[in-house]
């Protein structure tokens, strides 16, 4: 008779197995039917507005308004949206005046996403883009990002990004994670046809979207991916730009990073908890979400279900000194995981090597990459998923800590 745990462990062993195979054929596919494509010209160019939200930037905001001015792109606006700046990000921004650079500075730090919603009331562009205090474009990237909306429905595009200035081994895995998994994932997405998420660190949208859905105003702890749900349930559009490059800085400390990513895990089950049960209520793109919606689902029970797992393993070793609570080939199948893994960094690394050149030794980061996701990103999601699980937090302030 098969023990009752070995279903649950073959499920642990198999799914992750499936998920890389399942990501690179959809990617690629969406590369095939997309990114080899000339997209049609527009017949006239979109004016862009670009918000950029700070509270207590001034270490960053210089050197981004210089990117942002030097973009080619020539209907655009630049708004510093200070949200209770105590230090000097305001007196910097309005040094940018001169050059066409437009300054909110809100006494009261009120979150993110309440000076975007009080930014987009005034708009009169077409398009609005999101931009963090330390996200650097590249002169085309507005360009890029205008280009997807030549399609009607596209309510949404979102950039390639990349990691600036890595400095130690955490960089570098985060790194390796923008470089290798990010973009290969948007891409498979793509194949659905939507995005899980616009990056928050640079996204573009359409105006008219954004305020049919409600606008930036979001209640949960991720606006980006809460704001990218309702745009698809609402039957838009979310595109992913790999011409459009632009470089971020990642958290320096493993303290920083861990309430990133608790953040993060946090946010997609708020999300889940708000836009997941796809069959109540009127929604224009239920098709899109829904492997969104499986896919998160099956990812937080294989994580719980592997935790369990090896939990059980080791205390069955402390008492008896084997490991007959593992189902059979369960070690073999890890190995096959991590060499899967491998094939899918490989294979992201060699799509984008047309667009963002990462340097080849990158790639060995893959071999380490496994143990610092069971050791550190495992815990930080179940924690977040945890905390989403029980309650809801509005949208507050989460800057990058730097060195």
């Amino acid at each position: 008779m098969i023990p009752w745990w070995e279903p649950f462990q073959l499920y642990v062993m198999a799914y992750p197995v499936a998920l890389c195979a399942i990501t690179m054929a959809t990617a690629l596919i969406h590369v095939l039917r997309r990114e080899t494509v000339t997209e049609p010209a527009a017949d006239e160019m979109p004016s862009v507005a670009i918000l950029v939200p700070a509270c207590n930037e001034e270490r960053v905001l210089e050197e981004t308004l210089h990117a942002l001015l030097a973009l080619d792109w020539p209907l655009l606006e630049i708004h510093v949206l200070s949200d209770g700046s105590t230090d000097g990000t305001v007196e910097i921004a309005r040094t940018f005046a001169p050059e066409r650079v437009q300054v909110a500075a809100h006494a009261v730090n009120r979150g993110k996403s309440a000076v975007l919603q009080d930014a987009l009331a005034a708009l009169t562009t077409d398009l609005v883009m999101i931009v963090d205090a330390d996200t650097r474009l590249e002169p085309s990237a507005v360009g890029e990002l205008a280009a997807c909306f030549v399609h009607p429905d596209v309510g949404g595009a979102t950039a390639n990004v990349r990691v600036a200035g890595a400095r130690s081994l955490l960089m570098r895995l985060q790194q390796m994670e923008y470089a290798t998994i990010i973009g290969l994932v948007k891409r498979a997405n793509g194949f659905w046809g939507g995005l899980f998420t616009v990056s928050g660190a640079a996204a573009c949208f359409r105006v008219a979207a954004v305020r049919a859905v409600g606008g930036f105003q979001s209640r949960s702890a991720t606006e980006d991916i809460e704001l990218s749900w309702r745009l698809q349930r609402a039957g838009w559009r979310l595109v992913y730009a790999p011409r459009a490059k632009v470089f971020i800085e990642v958290p320096a400390r493993l303290r920083a990073l861990w309430r990133q990513r608790r953040r993060w895990a946090s946010g997609l089950t708020e999300v889940l908890r708000l836009h997941g049960a796809l069959w109540r209520g009127p929604h224009a793109n239920a098709r899109v979400l829904a492997p969104f919606v499986a896919e998160a689902v099956c990812s937080i029970v294989w994580s719980v279900l592997l935790v369990a797992s090896i939990a059980t393993f080791v205390v069955q070793w402390a008492l008896t000194g084997t490991s007959a609570a593992l189902a059979p080939g369960f070690w073999q199948w890890q190995i096959f995981t991590v060499a899967m893994f491998l094939a899918q960094s490989f294979t992201a690394w060699l799509i984008d090597r047309h667009y963002a050149r990462e340097p080849a030794w990158l790639l060995a980061l893959a071999l380490i990459y496994p143990l610092y996701f069971l050791v550190f990103v495992l815990p930080a999601n179940l924690a977040g998923w945890t905390i989403g699980l029980f309650t809801q937090q509005a949208q507050r302030w989460q800057r990058t800590e730097r060195a």
